[in-house]
């Protein structure tokens, strides 16, 4: 008897998480003005439909394609036509962070749009709009729930950082007029519109300037345009949504953008005015200590505006009316070994039409790129089953495959690795990806499958002009293939020879016997 087994690729499955880091490839910002990272470098984008002198979101798939972006006001679908209830958002085109896009935790279709329109001061506020990806044909619609206002007259700040249970994420914006934080929970369930509270540092009323977290969600930092108080630094427990420990960093610039290095370890500035750009070592010490840490890279081309992590791990930096961005290349290296090019990426490199940087940058919430994902193929028991992690940008990674009786074969450190499962039956593989301190869990569920029976028999012998019958056994979804072609589950033999038949179920699992 002759049993064999063939290779067969079955779909894709993602995460369990909604984590993936394709998500932020795809930019849309300023005058016409577009990137794609899904290469790796940044590939110059001019068919975008935003002209917004500031905040603006884009999202996309788990593989990188392009979903939908807004001005916080519009909103385009990925054939950059208005989406129909696509209009009249309440951001601005002269709010900082006008919008930003946060996916519904276990949802695969509800995309929220928080937008705060600080621009106009008291009559603004932070409202949320969801989109549907399942209305309009699949090309996505906002459905009913539009402009849901959770506080009016919030400053031109809003920040999205993942839960500590790698699921959730908690929505921080701060009101106009105070030193008051609210987090609002988004889960699988909806968002909590009770907030917590949180009130730190100093009271203002400017509106301007970026609010950010960092990558691992443990810290946020807040600058103040036109204010005396220029930059704050909090502590943030992405457990609770509670802000605390106040560290003012104090500057004699106008500061409007800043970011966190990957590692968390750097905060960089833009200032407006002078187009400095600056570097801070948040490990120097005390407060004084960071102050003094700063490093000034060099100037902006115009201005010092957005300033925005990258899938590539770099930073880019928008600039008033440019048709390049900056670029901090090595943003986890203290000093100028970070690497900081005034010149970097050419926006209207391909393009049709003029595209150019205005103040503001697609604002993304940073764990979008430091989080992976896993990609499988092969589900049948005996098959090789593959895995690979979509996020390269790590610096190592370590599998657990979930299938203890295999020993040591149960783990692997190699990006790309495989496993073949000592039985049927459901699996959780886990991914941990390691970049600098940060670690990010990924983890998928997936079920090897039985291979379809198949028993024909011992090899046998027949006295010449007798019938041999051959049966497959008839089972629920399976195909039959013989060595003539026949798709029968039987067969009706009266010659001599070798009798092959292969039987493919509704899995792709494939077995084979020969009599």
């Amino acid at each position: 008897m002759l049993i064999r087994k063939i290779l067969f690729f079955c779909l894709l499955i993602s995460a369990q998480y909604a984590k993936t880091q394709n998500e932020g490839n795809i930019w849309y910002f300023g005058s016409n003005a577009g990137l794609d990272f899904n290469s790796g470098a940044p590939i110059p984008l001019t068919d975008g439909m935003l002209n917004t002198a500031e905040g603006c979101a884009t999202i996309s798939d788990n593989n990188g394609n392009l979903l939908f972006y807004t001005d916080g006001m519009s909103v385009y679908n990925r054939n950059h036509i208005l989406m129909p209830n696509g209009t009249g958002l309440l951001g601005n085109n002269s709010s900082t962070q006008s919008a930003i896009i946060v996916k519904k935790p276990a949802s695969p279709t509800i995309y929220y749009i928080f937008t705060v329109d600080g621009a106009s001061g008291f009559l603004g506020g932070l409202h949320y709009s969801e989109v549907d990806m399942s209305l309009a044909g699949g090309f996505g619609d906002v459905n009913g729930n539009k402009n849901i206002q959770l506080f009016p007259a919030a400053c031109e700040k809003v920040t999205a950082i993942l839960h500590q249970n790698s699921a959730d994420f908690w929505i921080v914006s701060r009101l106009e007029n105070s030193n008051t934080y609210h987090s609002y929970l988004l889960t699988s369930s909806g968002l909590n519109a009770v907030p917590v509270v949180s009130n730190i540092g100093a009271v203002l009323n400017g509106t301007g300037g970026y609010l950010r977290g960092s990558p691992d969600g443990s810290k946020i930092a807040a600058v103040f345009c036109w204010n005396n108080v220029a930059v704050e630094l909090y502590d943030f427990d992405n457990a609770t949504g509670i802000l605390s420990n106040l560290v003012s960093l104090n500057t004699t610039e106008y500061e409007y953008g800043v970011e966190f290095s990957p590692n968390g370890e750097l905060l960089y500035t833009t200032a407006e005015i002078s187009g400095k750009i600056s570097q801070f070592n948040l490990l120097a010490g005390s407060p004084i200590d960071i102050v003094n840490s700063e490093t000034i890279l060099g100037t902006a081309i115009v201005n010092g505006h957005a300033l925005q992590l990258a899938p590539d791990g770099k930073i880019y930096i928008a600039s008033w009316g440019s048709t390049f961005l900056s670029v901090i290349n090595n943003p986890n290296i203290v000093g100028v070994g970070c690497n900081f090019n005034q010149f970097g990426p050419d926006l209207t490199i391909g393009g049709t039409h003029p595209a150019s940087s205005m103040a503001g940058l697609p604002t993304f919430y940073s764990s979008i790129f430091m989080t992976n994902s896993i990609d499988v193929n092969n589900f049948c028991l005996g098959d090789t089953t593959y895995f690979s992690a979509t996020n390269t940008f790590v610096d190592s990674v370590l599998w657990h495959f979930g299938d203890l009786t295999s020993g040591l074969n149960n783990n692997s450190t190699d990006t790309n690795t495989y496993h073949i499962f000592s039985d049927t039956g459901s699996f959780n593989i886990t991914l941990y990806s390691y970049l600098d301190n940060l670690i990010d869990t990924s983890i998928s569920s997936i079920y090897i499958n039985p291979n379809p029976h198949i028993e024909l028999g011992e090899d046998t012998s027949i006295c010449n002009g007798d019938i041999l019958f051959l049966d497959a056994q008839m089972q629920e979804g399976v195909s039959y293939l013989w060595n003539d072609n026949s798709t029968f589950s039987t067969y009706t033999l009266s010659s001599a020879g070798l009798y092959f038949v292969e039987l493919t179920d509704s899995n792709g699992c494939i077995n084979s016997d020969s009599i």
